[in-house]
């Protein structure tokens, strides 16, 4: 009975081991810790960075630690501790010196100001942390690869997330700001390859957010919440591309100027608004939209950038209006859905391959009396001769200009299609519209305002065309 007794309080005794509770000063910690075993800690009192080297280098069994009663004093090495880093701030967590262990469970102190650059770097066994409320800054790849993180809450003294700070964070499902009068800043790839993320809510504070920030959330609930006075100013080139995302309210971003590169680019969108304070947008902003189907560029339609809309083959709209004047390569090349293609009065020039691949083609409206200059294989990958293209009366440039000649050709108001605009143009519509349409009627011709609608303006504007010919 003494042999079990003595057996069970041996266990006790090395159960007990595996969780200590340590009161210590700067640079103390590896003498008042004998069994390296341990597998919980509690720290109190002052450490610095060689404290936390110690931990990284000896404690490896550790899986949860308690720094909430300890404050982080400055730290200076004539060598190097961790990534070349020689010296050290207060309150500051070092850099790298949690990264890769098997830690599941952190207590942060309460007076720490900053996570150092890559503190957690891949520690895959971190499920969730809490970020004290004194924190100011989370320094780039802080939490990169913490492939079980679920759930992060930044605090309202937080006025920077460094570059790729949680990329790769797998299971990341709610990213929540909490509100400030403190200016943010989502640095570069701070969430990229989130592939779990679900909620972002950035908080009205959000100013910038970088270069792809949430690339390749590709999570099919992903969605960004923002405030009713959202100080948005900029987003960063690709910074949803790939992406989950399907909505983006604009409208709550007075303050932002810039839609960028790929900044939508192969995203879930499903409509895009433009508000007339957005004045410029770049580059494939919303390039192989597979889910687009509307598009308001209001008052930045004036030129659709290269590689626009490329790709969004299911839009029943292509953003372009009477302020358009340039379209540019490529900007909706694949829309391999649509039938009618309108080109506004003002366009004077269409890139390379602009409507390339439009392989169902069958009507284009161009309203420009002077045929548009056009960059190499515009209308590449469909057959001009079976597709109607239909100008105005006057016209020029069309029937002898270089890929134009190629079309099948009508004039806008012929709509019976003989050649010319007269009052047999009139009685055609009239038949139309009581059900009566005779077989020469061209429908395209006849919708002289170009309104999917045929009905008595256009015959008003059919009586205009013939009095100034008179």
């Amino acid at each position: 009975m003494r042999i079990v007794y003595s057996l069970i309080a041996l266990c006790l005794t090395a159960f007990n081991a595996l969780a200590v509770t340590i009161e210590s000063a700067s640079g103390q910690l590896a003498s008042n810790i004998s069994d390296k075993s341990i597998t919980e800690l509690t720290v109190t009192g002052t450490i610095n960075a060689a404290d936390f080297k110690f931990i990284a280098d000896e404690l490896t069994a550790l899986e949860s630690l308690n720094l909430s009663g300890v404050t982080i004093t400055a730290y200076s090495s004539t060598k190097a501790l961790f990534a070349n880093a020689r010296t050290f701030d207060d309150n500051t967590l070092p850099v790298g010196c949690f990264a890769n262990s098997a830690l599941t469970s952190v207590t942060l102190p309460s007076s720490l100001s900053v996570i150092g650059e890559g503190a957690f770097l891949s520690c895959n066994g971190l499920t969730s942390i809490v970020i004290p409320e004194s924190v100011d800054s989370i320094a780039p790849y802080a939490f990169s690869a913490c492939e079980k993180l679920s759930a992060i809450t930044i605090p309202a003294m937080v006025r920077e997330i460094g570059t790729g700070a949680f990329s790769h964070c797998t299971s990341l499902a709610s990213v929540t700001i909490e509100e400030n009068d403190e200016d943010l800043t989502i640095g570069d790839e701070a969430f990229y390859g989130c592939t779990a993320l679900a909620n972002a809510k950035l908080a009205n504070r959000t100013k910038s957010i970088g270069k792809s920030a949430f690339c390749d959330c590709t999570n099919a609930s992903f969605a960004v919440v923002l405030g009713n006075a959202s100080r948005l100013s900029s987003i960063g080139e690709s910074a949803f591309q790939n992406s989950g995302i399907k909505a983006f309210d604009f409208s709550r971003c007075p303050n932002l100027k810039v839609i960028p590169q790929y900044a939508f680019a192969s995203s879930k969108l499903t409509s895009v608004s433009i508000p007339d304070n957005i004045t410029f947008v770049a580059e494939g902003a919303f390039f192989n939209n597979a889910n687009l189907a509307s598009i308001d560029l209001a008052n930045n339609s004036a030129s659709i950038a290269k590689l626009q809309f490329a790709g969004c083959n299911l839009a029943q709209n292509t953003g372009m209006t009477d302020q358009t004047t340039e379209v540019g390569e490529y900007a909706y090349y694949g829309w391999n859905q649509i039938e009618k293609l309108i080109i506004p009065e003002n366009v004077s020039h269409i890139g390379d391959y602009a409507f390339g691949n439009m392989s169902q083609l069958a009507k284009v409206t161009s309203m420009n009396p002077s045929a548009p200059s056009l960059g190499e294989a515009v209308f590449n990958g469909i057959t001009p001769a079976s597709v109607l293209l239909t100008t105005k009366i006057a016209s020029t440039g069309y029937k002898d200009g270089d890929q134009w000649r190629d079309f099948t050709f009508t004039i806008n108001g012929d709509a019976s299609n003989n050649g010319s605009i007269n009052v047999n143009d009139i009685t055609a519509i009239i038949s139309h519209k009581k059900g009566k349409t005779p077989t020469n009627f061209l429908f395209e011709a006849a919708d002289v305002n170009v309104d999917n609608v045929i009905d008595d303006y256009d015959i008003s504007d059919i009586v205009d065309i013939i009095s100034k010919q008179r």
